[in-house]
């Protein structure tokens, strides 16, 4: 993808995802430039992260075109040999699946922070909401102290349900909606 906004470079070492929302982006790009035969099913490009080694303090985007969530054990743990490497960046991972954090949690990041904080449109902070419609991008290396939250249709699934995160685990995170047109409502 081009012209995001909170990034400089995406890498994009996975493609595809077997999820299957009706309104994704990703899925449409892949159908339209065939980076992979059935979007379904990811696919790996590993060679992509020697991309990594060449970047120095950027914000990249690690996923664009898949979920995290669904990445293998392999895949997550060769993404975070790179990012070990080269911490000078800003590594950006998307999901929907809140329980994906309790999976790359468990991968040893130095010098970072779990934050599960939200800043409204006001100004006031809230605890991150567990919800079904929820994209996550995890956010590595730096300590951002809050991040922001939106669902897919702007509302958030369920009010009363809560993630949570402990400090010192694998990343930061900031939470964007598919549609940055939606109101945020908390």
């Amino acid at each position: 993808m081009k012209n995001i906004e909170w990034c400089d470079i995406t890498i994009n070492p996975v493609v595809g995802c077997p999820r299957g929302c009706p309104y994704c982006y990703a899925k449409k790009i892949n159908d339209r430039f065939h980076f992979t035969e059935d979007f379904s099913k990811s696919k790996t490009f590993l060679e992509r992260l020697e991309q990594i080694n060449k970047i120095k303090n950027k914000k990249i985007f690690m996923n664009s075109m898949s979920d995290i969530a669904y990445w293998d054990d392999y895949t997550i743990d060769t993404v975070v040999f790179y990012m070990k490497a080269n911490p000078s960046n800003e590594y950006y991972f998307l999901t929907k699946k809140v329980d994906a954090l309790e999976n790359v949690s468990r991968r040893p990041y130095p010098n970072t922070n779990f934050k599960t904080f939200t800043k409204a449109l006001d100004g006031s902070y809230y605890e991150l909401k567990k919800g079904k419609y929820i994209q996550l991008i995890f956010l590595g290396n730096k300590n951002i102290p809050f991040c922001t939250i939106r669902s897919a249709y702007g509302k958030m699934a369920n009010k009363k349900e809560y993630y949570q995160s402990k400090i010192g685990e694998v990343f930061n995170i900031i939470i964007v909606c598919e549609s940055p047109k939606l109101p945020l409502e908390v």
